[in-house]
């Protein structure tokens, strides 16, 4: 048994920005500095009313316009988004029925970023491997969403940056340490998290005790505050156990 792709497609949404507007909202940049940083030189944005779903069923329209006969042969949809329309119904059978698609068909979502596509292929080869569907409709779209990662690592700014992009309706996803390796807040986390709509602390595993850790036990005698380092550099601990070893060091 083989799986293959029989045709893709795409659709970007018709509203596009461009760097020399980006300067015009952050002054302080230049349109070279924008480039050289992100690679990026304009962006198509979706319109006000126009939901990741929309998108995805407008890229499915232009595969079908000229492969009426896929339509038919769809018998399972994936829809990669990490901004759908709901939490429930999916956005994967709101597709389903906007595309007129068998009611025999199945339908799910999937939440990831980057590798949401490669997962999409690897989900899609295992439905047919596996006999439960011949011929998937895998779709990723998503809307007004800036990801930004290891942000206690910006400066101040980076607070204005996400207020502005919040407050012109774009969803912003943040994630970076709360704390340094002293368990101090770290940059402008604190901020950050003050302004946020919704705070999600996820907690690593104290390597001492078992227990959720809270803190990043920094391994080597280097005090500089900012330190790259892996496994051989630091450690997650919990509370007391970090608690325990600041006694230790100040004895």
């Amino acid at each position: 048994m083989n799986a293959y792709i029989k045709a893709i497609d795409y659709y970007l949404p018709e509203k596009v920005i461009t760097n020399e507007e980006m300067v015009h909202e952050f002054p302080e940049w230049s349109i070279e500095k924008i480039g050289s940083k992100i690679g990026i030189h304009k962006r198509h944005v979706a319109a006000e009313n126009e939901t990741a779903s929309d998108m995805a069923v407008k890229a499915a329209e232009r595969l079908f316009a000229d492969r009426e006969e896929l339509r038919k042969e769809v018998d399972f949809v994936l829809f990669c988004t990490q901004s759908p329309d709901y939490f429930l119904p999916t956005s994967a059978c709101l597709i389903q029925e906007k595309l007129h698609l068998a009611t025999s068909c199945g339908a799910l979502d999937f939440n990831l970023g980057c590798s949401g596509y490669v997962y999409g292929l690897s989900l899609a080869k295992g439905l047919i491997y596996g006999g439960i569907a011949k011929n998937i409709l895998l779709l990723t779209g998503d809307v007004d969403v800036v990801g930004i990662d290891e942000a206690q690592f910006f400066d101040s700014n980076i607070v204005s940056v996400c207020k502005t992009l919040a407050d012109n309706g774009i969803r912003v996803i943040v994630a970076g340490l709360d704390m340094d390796y002293t368990g101090k807040p770290f940059g402008p986390m604190p901020d950050l998290m003050a302004v946020a709509e919704y705070v999600t602390k996820v907690h690593a595993i104290c390597v001492r005790c078992g227990n959720l850790a809270h803190h990043s036990h920094r391994l080597s005698d280097n005090d500089k505050l900012v330190m790259l380092g892996e496994k051989h550099d630091y450690e997650p601990i919990c509370r007391h156990c970090f608690n325990e070893l600041m006694k230790k060091e100040h004895q």
